[in-house]
Parts: C-alpha cells; structure tokens; sequence
C-alpha cells in the first residue's frame, strides 16, 4: 500500500499504469489500483517481488518524480541496499535450452577468449 499522505498529496497526478525502476535501469509495468481508498500496486507487482526475490524484512524506497515512473531501492533486514543480480541471469533460460542442460546436473564452464565462447561440459 502507498502510503496515505502520499496519496492524498499526489492524488490528482498518480497514473493509474506505472513504471518500476530499480538501479540497473531494469523497469516492470504495474498497475496502481485504488482499493478502499488507499492505492496499491496491484498487476505487475507479483513479478517484480518475485524477480527481485522479496522478502517480507525488506524495505523499499520510492522515489517518485511525475510522470509515470518509481525510482525503487531495496534494503534487507541488515541495512544494507540490495543489488539485483537480474543481469547476470536474465539470459539463463535460453542458455540452458541451447546448450540442452539439465535440473540437477553438473556442468563446467569455461571461457574461451580467443573464441569469445563459453564451453560447457558435463562433470560425472
């Protein structure tokens, strides 16, 4: 939930379709509903959580500017802001089914540079 006094401030300018954004620059579109009459990030929110792997001690900024777009931090329970590690997995899927890799198997990966490749291998 948005907090009231927010809400009540901005009332007039808070898009009903929003942005998003967290450090990396990554965004996700969510849906800012009015319920009761406090406002709540509704569709869009459950894949944000769950790519940015929230949890209930987390705390979130928002950083508001118009427009359509929330500039978000996230800080876990010691303090400390949280980086998402979205791009270093964000290709994982494809990756895994062009290389026919397997749940519970282990692979080695190695870099290649003269050939800019990685060389994957399963370990038995």
């Amino acid at each position: 939930r948005l907090c009231r006094n927010f809400a009540r401030k901005y009332r007039e300018i808070l898009p009903e379709n929003a942005e998003l954004r967290i450090c990396s620059g990554e965004t996700w579109d969510v849906e800012l509903t009015q319920i009761d009459g406090d406002h709540y990030f509704t569709a869009g929110w459950s894949k944000f959580a769950g790519d940015l792997e929230l949890r209930p001690t987390d705390f979130l900024v928002f950083t508001f500017g118009g427009g359509s777009t929330f500039d978000v931090s996230v800080y876990g329970n010691d303090c400390c802001e949280k980086k998402p590690l979205l791009d270093l997995t964000a290709g994982w899927p494809e990756f895994r089914k062009i290389n026919r890799l397997s749940v519970g198997k282990t692979y080695l990966f190695e870099f290649i540079p003269s050939k800019q490749v990685i060389q994957v291998k399963p370990i038995k």
